[in-house]
């Protein structure tokens, strides 16, 4: 998401730049309006101009996260029907790893960080990572229908079922990384996984 800002020059685009940052690397709570501001090299009279709060602010940034992710994971993996079901689902999986090996395994899923430090307490984000997941899962779904119909996928499978079920084994993964400062269980999942639908 940060290269989407990269040549944005505003100070709103700047707010939202810094905040995605501060997010993915601290979390909702942790990240003060001072911290934002600072780093952003923006004064706060311009902060409220373009926001009425933190949360405003970091919603906003989270429609950028979302817009991201689709763009340069979601569609380049699971909707690219240039690859097979089996090699779309393998990609997408394959981020997942990528982004945690990247990251020395200290992120994470930023929607799943935000879910579970905030649902509880702001409901414009539950709400929206609500939403954000339903549209993840139904992207995994259609390529499961799809795998299971080209024979990529073996047979018996729910697809709804099922995308819940990556979802959530990516995500625990992606936890259990960051406990254990190592990749292994992600690719021990992945693999995992690939077995169980794989014809």
């Amino acid at each position: 998401m940060a290269e989407i800002l990269e040549t944005c020059c505003g100070s709103k685009d700047k707010l939202i730049k810094a905040t995605f940052e501060l997010l993915v690397a601290k979390g909702y709570q942790a990240t003060g309006i001072n911290e934002i501001l600072n780093q952003a090299g923006v004064t706060k009279s311009n902060f409220y101009y373009h926001f009425k709060s933190k949360e405003e602010l970091c919603l906003r940034t989270l429609d950028y996260i979302e817009q991201y992710f689709f763009e340069n994971v979601v569609n380049k993996t699971l909707l690219n029907t240039i690859l097979t079901p089996k090699e779309r689902l393998q990609s997408y999986l394959e981020c997942s790893i990528s982004r945690m090996r990247d990251t020395c395994c200290a992120k994470g899923c930023p929607f799943i960080n935000l879910g579970t430090e905030t649902s509880d307490f702001y409901p414009g984000f539950q709400e929206k990572l609500s939403r954000i997941n339903t549209r993840h899962m139904h992207a995994i779904e259609d390529c499961v229908e799809q795998g299971m119909a080209s024979g990529d996928f073996r047979e018996g499978l729910d697809p709804a079922a099922l995308a819940a079920f990556v979802l959530a084994e990516i995500n625990g993964s992606m936890v259990l990384c960051k406990v254990f400062k190592s990749i292994d269980v992600l690719e021990s999942n992945v693999t995992s996984l690939m077995t169980l639908v794989s014809r």
